[in-house]
């Protein structure tokens, strides 16, 4: 996947332009992008011709914060030749859940579409796997997902209510023997809250940066596309802890640096 740098003197995050909704952006660094000279010339012309390439029409419906958590069929040429699921979301968001690889194509939006081929497989162009797939003119029909609130699909962490209102609301465990998102998760996160105010400012931006990981990780699985178990979410969530507890994100500390005394 090649992406280039698009620096905007008015913004010190060089973006990355992309051809379709998104593509993934491969510089960390802000400043001014560090390519090798050889590459200067040809990365430049590069620049240029694909400023220019038209942005799919499909990009006009998902623009206000009215459309964020809603799905399409979308046809996303010349970088997929098949049509795929995409979801309205905001660009934070897709910065949290992506390790800050993934952006809106244009530089002023705030909402824009999240094809299933880049955040479930990484592929910014190519082919479109089974997984992805639909037909022109095909709606979801998933029933727990056309009652989710918007917040659901850009979770921003500050409260517990997300398992309660949107992942049990999706896939209704409670009760399972798999069940995790009001027994574990809800439980658990409302222990850390009550006590809050117990911990040291390290360990307050902790609490706040593996709380809103650990929602913003599980997001993918409410998709209507996307059908899991209960033994499915919940093996997802115990996975995904370690990485939110050691990495959560947001410029919270790791759990190993936090402050013992």
């Amino acid at each position: 996947m090649n992406s280039f740098c698009d620096v905007n003197e008015y913004n010190s995050r060089p973006r990355a332009r992309r051809v379709e909704s998104l593509r993934t952006y491969t510089w960390q660094h802000s400043g001014l992008c560090s390519l090798p000279p050889v590459m200067d010339r040809f990365m430049l012309i590069l620049s240029l011709l694909l400023y220019f390439v038209p942005e799919p029409s499909v990009q006009q419906q998902c623009r206000t914060s009215s459309n964020v958590g809603g799905t399409e069929c979308v046809l996303l040429t010349p970088y997929y030749s098949q049509y795929q699921w995409a979801t309205c979301l905001t660009e934070d968001y897709i910065m949290r859940v992506s390790n800050q690889r993934h952006f809106c194509r244009d530089p002023s939006a705030v909402i824009c579409w999240y094809q299933c081929m880049l955040e479930f497989h990484e592929l910014d162009q190519g082919p479109v796997y089974n997984d992805c797939r639909c037909s022109p003119g095909e709606t979801t029909t998933e029933a727990p997902t056309d009652n989710l609130p918007p917040h659901c699909y850009s979770p921003r962490g500050e409260d517990c209510s997300w398992y309660r209102e949107c992942l049990e609301r999706r896939y209704q465990c409670e009760g399972t023997d798999h069940g995790y998102a009001i027994e574990y998760a809800e439980k658990f996160c409302n222990l850390f809250s009550n006590n809050y105010n117990d911990f040291r400012i390290d360990g307050r931006s902790w609490v706040d940066g593996v709380r809103k990981c650990l929602q913003v990780v599980l997001v993918p699985s409410l998709r209507p596309w996307v059908m899991k178990t209960c033994e499915d979410i919940r093996r997802d969530a115990f996975n995904s802890h370690p990485r939110c507890y050691l990495t959560p994100g947001s410029g919270a500390p790791g759990i190993c640096e936090l402050s013992c005394a």
